[in-house]
């Protein structure tokens, strides 16, 4: 059954509908009614297994979806650029579902997930898989501070994973995770800290690109490479760690930041000081003059009072200068 006004159509799903085939209800059309479909209700008992491709693109009126323990497949795009959507919650019968059903809903801050679903879970807005050692999906408009789960043991934070949630305001990556994909965060303006766990080897092409909220960052203290791009745009970055263990930043890893006046160089060793000669070992490709002109610090585990040399406050995380 369907209702409209000029709000939108109400959409009544009835008990014996066993799916919504593809392009039913494709770009806002909804049978000539103004804005779409504002809103889903499916009759108690559904027996709807599917939503198909493309189902319900463009209905940027649809604020919520509730997804009934009957559905076990969502198709491509399914919910395509319906920029209204702000909540989304799945039921137990969900184990399939297309990683661009949910693309372009940029007002969504937030997915939950029945705790009887075998296949899927979630915390913080996050949909994981059901032992949370992969990330499924991060919407759009995701806020807040978010600690990513324990369980993420040998993943990496995929490709453009959190790219232009910006109102991310701070992440914290565990121990596990070893490392951090293209376009993993960029443009996250909001994102004001980032806590990168000592498991992380890599920093991909553009992970942190426009950034523009970062004032400090430690790098992880087993990064070896940070990619092309990784900083670049971080309009407001005054201070970075950088471990002995780098031996490569990339071309524009630290392009356009401008504000960049201070380097903290290694910290993996504890009792061994870094020096001159190892930073003069890292290969620095072009493009990086911030980070060749910023003054650098040197680790030290044991007081040396110079104005050059650092060690970690007591937080462990916080470089502080030997006084």
């Amino acid at each position: 059954m369907r209702a409209g006004t000029s709000a939108g159509l109400r959409l009544t799903v009835g008990a014996n509908v066993t799916k919504i085939p593809a392009y039913m209800f494709y770009g806002a059309i909804a049978d000539g009614i103004g804005g779409g479909v504002a809103e889903i209700i499916f009759v108690g008992g559904s027996k709807c297994k599917s939503i198909g491709e493309y189902a319900f693109q463009g209905n940027n009126k649809l604020s919520g979806v509730s997804i009934p323990d009957s559905v076990t497949g969502i198709g491509s795009r399914a919910f395509y650029n319906c920029t209204g959507l702000t909540a989304i919650t799945i039921g137990s019968g969900l184990n399939s579902w297309s990683d661009d059903a949910f693309t372009g809903c940029s007002g969504l801050s937030g997915i939950s997930v029945d705790s009887g679903n075998a296949t899927f879970s979630g915390q913080d807005g996050i949909l994981y898989n059901k032992l949370k050692t992969v990330i499924q999906f991060v919407p759009q408009a995701i806020s807040g501070n978010i600690t990513l789960p324990n369980t993420l043991t040998g993943s990496i934070i995929g490709a453009a994973a959190f790219k232009n949630c910006n109102k991310l305001t701070g992440i914290v990556i565990p121990d596990g995770v070893t490392g951090i994909g293209n376009e993993a965060f960029y443009g996250c303006s909001g994102l004001l800290t980032v806590t990168i766990g000592t498991g992380v080897t890599v920093i991909g092409i553009d992970a942190f690109r426009n950034c523009s909220g970062l004032v400090s960052v430690n790098s992880g203290k087993s990064v070896t490479t940070i990619n092309s791009g990784a900083f670049q745009g971080g309009e407001n970055l005054q201070s970075i760690v950088i471990s002995e263990k780098v031996t490569k930043i990339d071309y524009s890893a630290f392009t356009y930041c401008s504000a960049l006046a201070k380097v903290y160089y290694g910290g993996y060793y504890d009792e061994q000081p870094t020096t001159v000669s190892d930073w003069n070992g890292i290969t620095i490709n072009m493009y990086n003059d911030n980070l060749k002109a910023a003054t650098r610090y040197y680790y030290s585990g044991t007081a040396l009072a110079d104005g050059s040399h650092w060690h970690y406050d007591t937080d462990g995380v916080t470089p502080i200068l030997w006084a």
